[in-house]
């Protein structure tokens, strides 16, 4: 652990039962004490390895691996005429556990719904937002929906999104509902307004941990006899999410959301 002088003494009483743990503090006015042992420490971590794990995000990744992994400045050090060692990657083999990592992070457990939960005041009031927006330019959907988008794009914007997704941050009317299920790239798709659209769905994403908020609104008056079939139908979906949600996704619990479909739909 590389620490200023002040912090030494306290540090080290809050790891003396650390294993595998030593603390680093330099005279300030040695500026260049620090660099010299991280690279130190460095080599002597990796010199007897022949396989190395390391983490690359999509968006560093280039065509190859071992060359992302050489533009590292500490890796750099490494192959120095003065330390001898040549490329670190030369004969040694690397495998990227980012993905690994990724999918292990995806898990839900206690923590992350705690962190998710803190983040939905945020979603909520993108989501307000957009409802006003839209309330006071009703027939605007194209711009209604720039609130959950931007907040979504906003949040994103180390790590961009390129490539479609789904849910996504976006607003549906009339036919364009037929694409929900279709992965989109944020901020791409324009609501198109319909004059006789009998529904629209919003969707809003929150941009760290994926949770999604969608409703379904409709456009027309509930004593309309078309209006009356989208909200029968859309209620049937309802209960078959609330079925599989309530317990666990077994063959009989797919059968009983089936047949809850097709007797309400």
């Amino acid at each position: 652990i590389f620490c200023k002088k002040a912090d030494f003494q306290d540090l080290t009483l809050r790891s003396a039962r650390w294993d595998a743990t030593s603390l680093v503090a330099s005279d300030d006015s040695d500026v260049d004490y620090y660099e010299d042992k991280k690279i130190g420490t460095f080599i002597e971590m990796v010199k007897d390895c022949q396989k190395l794990g390391v983490f690359v995000g999509q968006n560093e990744l280039s065509q190859d691996l071992k060359m992302t992994v050489e533009k590292w400045p500490v890796v750099q050090a490494f192959g120095y005429d003065e330390f001898g060692m040549g490329f670190m990657t030369l004969n040694r083999q690397l495998v990227n556990l980012e993905p690994k990592l990724a999918e292990i992070f995806s898990f839900w457990d206690t923590t992350a719904v705690s962190w998710a939960k803190q983040t939905m005041p945020k979603l909520q009031k993108a989501w307000a937002d957009a409802v006003l927006f839209h309330d006071q330019h009703s027939r605007e959907e194209a711009l209604a929906a720039a609130p959950i988008v931007d907040y979504f794009i906003y949040g994103r914007l180390d790590d961009e999104v390129n490539c479609g997704i789904s849910p996504c941050p976006r607003l549906l009317v009339g036919k364009q509902t037929q694409q929900i299920l279709k992965d989109e790239i944020p901020g791409e798709t324009i609501a198109v307004d319909e004059a006789d659209a009998r529904q629209m769905i919003w969707e809003a994403v929150d941009p760290m941990t994926g949770v999604a908020m969608t409703r379904t609104y409709g456009l027309m008056t509930p004593f309309d006899t078309k209006m009356k079939d989208v909200l029968e139908a859309y209620a049937a979906c309802c209960r078959c999410c609330r079925s599989l949600l309530l317990e666990n996704v077994k063959t009989d619990v797919l059968r009983k959301a089936t047949e809850i479909f097709r007797k309400e739909g």
